[in-house]
């Protein structure tokens, strides 16, 4: 992070800290760089390696490093990967110190890092438009047919053309409290006053090659409890940082669903918990 900034970091995760020196004013011979942490209370103290809090070195290298021998006008840049240990919502200071043989040490600037429970979360595709329209004979291939923008009313469980991929960074929390849907009613764009309930989409937890056909698709579709709501309802149990799970949704089309509108449009939302 740079001097004087600010950077929030999860709990039990790596951040990567970057220090330059140069020598000025003569040689500087053998110089030495050290990472270290300190707070209102808690002088500079070297950040331990291996383990130890509110730091320690994660990468295996030493602390200090040392840059070699420095001649006039010499840059060295070193880097350290540490692991925030301390408690969460704690505040700390990290800088670098630098010392040479035929020099004055000199401190950079402090850096402020908060340790969080930080939950970052990636949803991929950011939107769907096209659909396998379920073929006659439930053990037939969905993908056996072109997949479709448009379906007709009375279709039921037709699959969406892609899986729904749920990512948590490696600098991610874990979500223990799992991955939940919220699902917006379908609302004709054209004219609008034409709904399909959220309650007519389903999201089953896997991707395409689990559900190739309707007959494989039929237990997730039977459970109520994989529609989707007006309100938020459990997808996973859980999702571990630098882990992705998949879901599929399905949608069944009411009979009498007008055919004659310019398309449906609704959203869901995905959410994951941070505690069970």
């Amino acid at each position: 992070p740079p001097e004087l900034s600010t950077t929030q970091v999860a709990q039990n995760r790596n951040l990567t800290v970057n220090a330059t020196v140069k020598c000025i004013n003569g040689p500087c011979g053998t110089v030495n760089g050290t990472i270290q942490y300190s707070n209102q209370t808690i002088a500079c103290t070297t950040i331990p390696e291996m383990s130890g809090a509110p730091f320690h070195i994660n990468d295996g290298t030493q602390n200090p490093k040392t840059c070699g021998n420095m001649n006039q006008d010499d840059e060295c840049n070193i880097s350290w990967t540490i692991n925030a240990t301390g408690n969460i919502d704690s505040t700390w200071n990290i800088s670098a110190l630098f010392t040479g043989t035929q020099s004055t040490d000199n401190t950079t600037q402090n850096a402020t890092i908060e340790i969080k429970h930080i939950l970052i979360l990636t949803v991929t595709p950011g939107s769907i438009s096209t659909w396998y329209d379920p073929p006659d004979n439930g053990a037939t291939n969905y993908n056996s047919q072109a997949a479709a923008n448009w379906l007709d009313p009375g279709t039921d469980g037709a699959e969406a053309s892609g899986a729904v991929t749920v990512s948590l960074s490696e600098y991610s929390s874990d979500a223990n409290g799992g991955i939940w849907l919220l699902g917006t009613n379908l609302t004709s764009i054209k004219p609008s006053s034409y709904h399909i309930p959220a309650y007519n989409m389903s999201g089953c937890t896997g991707n395409l090659t689990d559900y190739p056909t309707p007959n494989s698709a039929g237990a997730c579709l039977s459970n109520p409890a994989n529609e989707l709501q007006e309100y938020y309802t459990q997808l996973e149990s859980d999702l571990k940082s630098g882990e992705s799970k998949q879901f599929v949704l399905f949608l069944d089309i009411p009979k009498g669903t007008s055919s004659y509108v310019d398309g449906y449009e609704g959203t869901i939302w995905v959410k994951v918990n941070g505690t069970a």
